[in-house]
């Protein structure tokens, strides 16, 4: 079955009659290129039985419509399988469609596609000999389960090993949930290894540096310094931001909508630095660009944002203590900047899990707190925090982004 991303530019290249085409985010969506025409269908396979759907001929209805439809017809066809004797006991369902089954369900939750991703790539490097393995074989064998723990964790580590037999866990409480005579999930025997965070945010003494990196560099790698200086300067995901659009930055209400922040959608609030950093950007890139970061990809922005940049000290010390070679630096840590200093900025717990989309503790209370109805009161949360950043990295607690400040811009 060959695969591809399925877009609008992909599926227009697909030759007639080259047969199925599976899109290789949406378990089970493809395109079937007929010698006429090409059709968007849908594929799910439950024990030994598939089930396949049409949505609608690919020169009638839009990929992102298609794509939709896709989501809904899939579960539909979920809901709509007859449980027979043996598939209710679980017998007859194995870890490898459970595992597609929970990846489809994590899709129609929007959940992101770097984490669907993610559970995908640590099932089939990890427990691949266990994807033909019925569930109820793994489940009433704990001492096999136990032994792949300790076995991922000496071939990969600790923190490998914890998150493998978490999207196992996953899979089989789904799956669990709906054959409900599977045993109890073995993963009740591990003894997970403690997590620890690693702490890589810099302190204010080593902002100067990595400021004045950032400000200098230009040509190719200028968009990918310019996604950090965000990152910076909102503590949002780099994954987000990279594809943030400009019919979504509203310059007036000051706020920069993301669709899809690890899985939902997000306001970010905009300081006075923030707008000008945005205006600036408006000026480098083409006058007909729909990213704020766009770029010569497949996806048409910025992708892969790493960049050798000067390394905290916490996170040369933790490399070093797993003996990382790499240089490189991504968004992540200027997100565990922004949250570590927002306290020294005088912004509240509370206040700065809003501005980065943490979650709120769930009470009662909680539930009539409105971010947009405290707009105001968020974008002066974000005054403080541009005012403090900016300061610590020597530009100025008043300092504006300009054209002047970076060299032409270049694509990548």
């Amino acid at each position: 079955m060959p695969k591809l991303k399925l877009t609008k530019a992909s599926v227009s290249k697909i030759a007639p009659g080259s047969g199925d085409w599976f899109d290789t985010d949406l378990t089970g969506f493809h395109v079937r290129a007929g010698a006429k025409w090409s059709t968007y269908r849908v594929r799910v396979s439950i024990g030994k039985k598939v089930l396949v759907a049409t949505i609608g001929r690919a020169d009638q209805m839009g990929i992102d419509e298609a794509r939709k439809a896709a989501q809904i017809k899939i579960g539909e066809l979920l809901k709509s399988q007859p449980q027979s004797t043996k598939q209710v006991k679980g017998d007859a369902l194995t870890f490898g469609t459970a595992l597609e089954m929970y990846l489809v369900r994590c899709e129609q939750q929007n959940r992101s596609p770097v984490t669907i991703k993610g559970y995908r790539s640590h099932a089939k490097k990890h427990l691949s000999d266990w994807l033909d393995v019925p569930l109820i074989e793994l489940g009433n064998d704990r001492p096999r389960v136990e032994q792949r723990f300790f076995k991922v964790t000496d071939t990969s580590g600790p923190s490998m090993a914890n998150a493998v037999m978490r999207v196992f866990r996953a899979v089989y409480t789904y799956a669990m949930r709906r054959y409900p005579n599977l045993p109890v999930a073995p993963t009740i025997v591990i003894e997970w290894h403690k997590d620890k965070p690693v702490k890589a945010a810099y302190s204010p003494d080593e902002l100067p540096d990595v400021a004045k990196s950032l400000l200098e560099i230009d040509g190719r790698r200028q968009t990918r310094a310019h996604v950090h200086l965000l990152a910076f300067l909102t503590g949002c995901r780099g994954g987000a931001l990279k594809s943030a659009t400009w019919d979504n930055y509203d310059r007036e209400g000051r706020t920069l909508y993301l669709p899809n922040h690890k899985g939902k959608p997000h306001t970010v609030r905009l300081s006075d630095a923030l707008v000008s950093f945005l205006d600036m950007r408006k000026e480098l890139v083409p006058a007909n660009a729909q990213f704020i970061f766009p770029a010569f990809t497949k996806e048409g922005h910025v992708e892969d944002v790493r960049m050798p940049l000067p390394q905290s000290k916490r996170m040369a010390e933790y490399r070093a203590s797993r003996d990382i070679k790499s240089k490189e630096v991504g968004t992540h840590v200027f997100r565990d900047t922004y949250i570590s200093l927002s306290r020294a900025a005088g912004v509240g717990r509370d206040d700065c899990k809003r501005l980065v989309d943490h979650s709120i503790q769930q009470d009662a209370h909680a539930g009539y707190e409105s971010d947009d109805a405290a707009h105001d009161y968020l974008v002066a949360q974000q005054e403080k925090m541009s005012a403090y950043l900016l300061e610590q990295a020597g530009l100025g607690a008043d300092y504006r982004f300009a054209q002047d400040d970076v060299l032409a811009h270049q694509m990548i």
